[in-house]
Parts: C-alpha cells; structure tokens; sequence
C-alpha cells in the first residue's frame, strides 16, 4: 500500500454530532482515495474519467483498419479491399481445331470454386473455314453465356509437324479473338507454367494435371482432358493474378 493510504475509520468513543460528520468525512476521503489508487493500477495511469474516452477512441481505431483491410464502408458502400477481395470469373480455353476444352471457375482472393466445363467439337468433315467459324460462334456463345470477367489461353507450344502447328495457331487466334470482342481482357501462359503452377512440375502429364484439377476444384465434372487442361489454365491464371495483385497493393 502506498505512502499517505491509510485505514481511516470510525473513533470509539466519539460522542456527539461533530464526532460523527467528522468520521463521515474521514470515510469519504478514504474511499476516494482508494478510488484513485484502484484506477492508477488497472487504467494504466489514466484516471477513471478518460477510461471510456480511450475505449471509444480504440473502437474508432479497430474500425478504421477493419475498412482498409477489405470491409465495406457504411457510409458509401464501397469496397476497400481492393481487387483481391472481389469474387472474379476466370474462363480457361485449351485451344485445338478438332477440340476446344474450356473451363470457367471463380476466384475470390485465395478461394477457387469451380462453376462449369466443357469442350467444343467442330465437325471434322467441314472445311478449315468452317471449322474456325463453327469453333468462334461456339465461344462467342459461351462467353455471352457464362459472362467471364477475365480469361486464360494457352500459348502454342512448338510441334514438328509445320502444317499441325500452323492449324493450331489459327484455332489459338480464334480462341484469343472471342473473348477480346466481348472487352474481357485475355492472358496467355506456356504450357510449362500452367503445369508448375497447377502440378508442381512442368513436365506433368494429363493423367497428373486432372488429378490436381480434381483435387483443387472439389466437385469439378471435367468430362474430357481437354476440359481438365482448360480448367488447370484458368487454375494458373488464378494463382498469377493473385501474385501480381499482391505486388501491386505493395
């Protein structure tokens, strides 16, 4: 107990009305001297009438920072979170000329869900124009439909086969053109990358990118390969927008 905090109490024997205002006093000093004493120890040397002045002050602080890290303003309703807080639909396209697999997923910050997979088969026995112009009114179809916010298509990888690698570059320029009309910004990776991101490993076969597909997209229905590589795709550009995101906030 501190220097000048005594126990201060009634004197026996004290007769009369003065005796008694007097003790009455003593009791009232003490009581808020203690008061004060209680307030130093637990209100960190503040005195008890700016404990709630600090508490609200506090509040208004936690508040604040809750609005800079991605929460909603209740005066504006805007988002603050920046562009990793907003949920984002990402469509994948595996472009080929005999099959287009594509796969659409949502990417809200680290979550993925997947939302729906397919593949487009032009006839074979249609011309190289028919089958172009089949393949571009089939994903400016799908793009209308499914509404993407972005997209992801695999760059052409080099084939030994010239005429192979040339049909399959026109196919690809179809591929890139259909969601651009649409003013959804289109991104490319190797397929290299897309397998390192998804896999781990650059050289993994299909067998091992459905795998991973399946694993990172519970409750995905890719039916055909080419619709597990169009997901893995949209997976990667997922994963790479995020990084850069990041970098950008940074």
């Amino acid at each position: 107990m501190p220097p000048g905090l005594r126990l201060a109490g009634f004197r026996g024997g004290v007769a009369g009305r003065e005796g008694v205002v007097e003790a009455f006093l003593e009791a009232l000093v003490f009581s808020l001297r203690l008061i004060v004493f209680v307030g130093l120890i637990f209100g960190h040397g503040a005195p008890p009438c700016c404990w709630a002045k600090a508490r609200a002050r506090g509040s208004v602080r936690h508040s604040r920072k809750g609005l800079n890290r991605g929460a909603t303003s209740p005066k504006t309703g805007e988002n603050k979170g920046g562009p990793l807080a907003q949920s984002v639909r990402i469509l994948g396209i595996d472009p080929g000329l005999r099959r287009t697999g594509w796969g659409l997923i949502t990417c809200q910050g680290s979550r993925v869900a997947f939302l729906a997979s397919g593949a487009i088969t032009p006839p074979a026995k249609l011309a190289l124009a028919d089958r172009l112009c089949a393949l571009a009114e089939a994903l400016d179809a799908l793009v209308a439909d499914h509404a993407p916010d972005e997209a992801a298509v695999e760059e052409t990888f080099v084939n030994a086969d010239p005429r192979s690698a040339l049909k399959l570059g026109q196919a690809r320029g179809v591929c890139l053109l259909a969601p651009a009309r649409h003013s959804v910004p289109v991104a490319e990776y190797a397929a290299n990358r897309i397998k390192k991101s998804v896999v781990g490993a650059g050289h993994a076969d299909k067998t091992q990118v459905a795998a991973m597909v399946a694993r990172l997209l519970p409750g995905s229905r890719a039916e055909t390969a080419d619709a597990a590589d169009a997901l893995a795709i949209a997976l990667c550009h997922a994963f790479h927008r995020k990084t850069a995101a990041l970098r950008a906030v940074s």
